[in-house]
């Protein structure tokens, strides 16, 4: 709700003020993995121009009622050529290790869409999760297999800028979040 603009019911605020929320949580070491997926997920969102997914989505992530997830990662490379196939209105194909993936309701996929990446949104009710053990099991970190309607929200170099724009927000508010938690068991170490 923190960064999601006001007219879709959150706060409006931007990435300095999640920033310090991350950075509380980590402190506190709260397992909330929605303040970067569910953020992911809602900048994807804000970027496509389907205001019927926007209308859908954004309230319900900034009201707490849904959880988002970002699912890009094939292997190593961070956008890799997408082994993930979006055709004929269904997604195809399998992401690996997609935090928050065992609870979320829908996830923003990287995808390949008529030879072109793509970003589509698949909502997971009907895809295969299994869960994935971590050092940090509340981060719900799930391998998730998709043969699942899906609707797109962008492709080609929309899609890639997009792509980039989310990973590199997620990883600020996740910089922040580690950054509570190391201040937090320095603070403990020194005690």
């Amino acid at each position: 709700a923190i960064a999601t603009p006001e007219r879709f019911g959150g706060l409006g605020l931007g990435l300095v003020e999640l920033g310090i929320v991350a950075q509380a949580c980590g402190a506190q070491t709260a397992g909330a993995p929605f303040l970067t997926t569910s953020y992911g997920a809602a900048c994807a969102l804000l970027a496509c121009e389907d205001a019927d997914l926007k209308q859908r989505w954004l309230p319900a992530l900034a009201a707490g009622a849904a959880i988002g997830a970002v699912a890009f990662a094939e292997g190593s490379e961070i956008l890799p050529a997408p082994q993930t196939i979006f055709a004929g209105g269904v997604l195809t194909g399998s992401k690996a290790g997609v935090t928050a993936g065992l609870r979320a309701d829908f996830a923003i996929v990287w995808a390949l869409h008529q030879g072109r990446p793509a970003l589509v949104l698949a909502e997971l009710a009907g895809a295969s999760r299994r869960a994935t053990p971590t050092y940090d099991n509340s981060r719900l970190v799930a391998d998730i297999a998709f043969e699942t309607p899906a609707r797109l929200l962008l492709d080609g170099e929309a899609a890639q800028r997009a792509a980039r724009h989310v990973l590199a927000h997620m990883a600020v508010v996740t910089a922040h979040e580690q950054t509570g938690g190391a201040g937090e068991l320095l603070r403990i170490g020194c005690d």
